[in-house]
């Protein structure tokens, strides 16, 4: 871990109408830190830099929503990363190094975002992430799509419930995905929608099928690892972005178990933006029914009667395995299209179709049941019983 003090200097600080003093200060302190660490932020932090015309000043006013993140670039190969800023006695940044160490780091069911490296300055330690991108854009173009990015999510959260961590915001804003294939020339961090050097408008290289990106759970800045010898959780109600959990609507018990409320997450996550899309006023996606039975004993009412992760995986296994190539290769995203859309679509399909290219991975490892039939972190009822085996 590389380390430093914060400098006490006035001449690290300087004024500028781009940068903010609020939301800008601690990276105006640390900008010399970083790049004696390897890592050069955006030029607007550079005192010797001023914008050359209206369009310079609004490209660099640009920021992530987060104030605690900030795009730089590694000197050594020229990558774009990010840098996250955490108190070092956080059980976000605990567990962020957790997962990216070994010998959990080195599990391929290990979906948690990895970090690079570790730096410390003063009391914060400041991680080094990859540029990732949000998991559903571009917009899925296959069900067999779609199907791969929730295999490699509930992979994910199984394994860190088989760590005994709960995510506890695994939804929508959460879920990542790598874009270094899809997008092999980048793209601007703070807006992704433009090419990285913001002269236009960024687009996909290819579709998911035709490179299989790898997805990613980030921000634990809910999630909390437990003793399952100490028994049942029973923790306060943290809200994260998805408020509908009904053991978050009961404002006289401030407590809940959270590895059911994980598995609520994901199914109202497929709900809401998969299946139930017109009544949530999403983008319509089709194809995707055969996940509803599953979904409805996700988002089940009392969290005792919900599958754990175990069960998701394996059901949603059985599902998939029983899917058609055909089914796997049809259209899943409505509207919001190009107008030749169609067309290309179909082309893609018969020229997926001649290169024998398969509808989902080939190397996908089956799934298994990873959790132990005594651990006492799911519900009081599981432990009653047997767990049973669902199908």
């Amino acid at each position: 871990m590389v380390k430093s003090k914060r400098p006490r200097s006035s001449e690290h600080r300087f004024y500028s109408p781009i940068i903010d003093p609020v939301l800008d200060q601690f990276w105006v302190d640390s900008r010399i830190f970083l790049e004696k660490a390897g890592y050069k932020l955006p030029r607007k932090f550079d005192p010797s830099w001023s914008p050359a015309n209206i369009m310079e000043e609004l490209n660099a006013r640009a920021r992530f929503p987060r104030r605690a993140l900030m795009s730089a670039v590694r000197l050594s190969d020229g990558s774009q990363v990010v840098l996250k800023k955490l108190d070092l006695d956080s059980p976000e940044f605990e567990l962020s190094v957790l997962f990216s160490s070994p010998p959990l780091s080195l599990d391929p069911r290990n979906h948690c975002i990895p970090v690079f490296q570790v730096l410390k300055y003063e009391q914060f330690g400041i991680l080094v992430l990859p540029l990732l991108r949000k998991f559903d854009d571009p917009p899925f173009d296959t069900v067999g799509e779609v199907v791969e990015c929730f295999r490699q999510i509930f992979e994910g959260i199984q394994f860190m419930h088989q760590n005994f961590v709960a995510h506890r915001d695994c939804t929508k804003l959460n879920i990542m995905m790598d874009p270094t294939k899809v997008y092999p020339k980048g793209f601007a961090p703070e807006e992704p929608y433009m090419k990285a050097d913001k002269s236009g408008v960024a687009s996909p290289s290819c579709t998911r099928t035709a490179c299989w990106p790898r997805y990613f759970l980030i921000d634990f800045g809910h999630s909390r690892r437990y003793d399952p010898a100490d028994g049942i959780p029973h923790e306060s109600v943290l809200r994260g972005a998805d408020k509908t959990a009904p053991e978050h609507r009961n404002f006289d018990e401030l407590h809940c178990n959270p590895f059911p409320t994980d598995i609520y997450y994901l199914g109202n996550l497929l709900r809401e933006y998969f299946l139930d899309t017109k009544k949530h006023c999403n983008p319509t996606r089709i194809g995707l029914d055969f996940l509803r039975p599953l979904v409805e004993d996700m988002v089940k009412e009392n969290p005792c009667d919900r599958p754990t992760i175990d069960d998701v995986v394996m059901r949603f296994d059985a599902i998939v395995n029983s899917l058609s190539w055909c089914r796997l290769r049809a259209l899943t995203q409505l509207g919001n299209q190009p107008l030749f859309f169609p067309f290309t679509y179909a082309a893609r399909r018969l020229n997926f179709t001649l290169m024998l290219r398969s509808a989902l991975p080939k190397t996908t490892a089956s799934p298994s049941r990873v959790l132990s039939a005594t651990l006492e972190f799911y519900t009081g009822k599981r432990h009653q019983t047997d767990v049973p085996t669902i199908l």
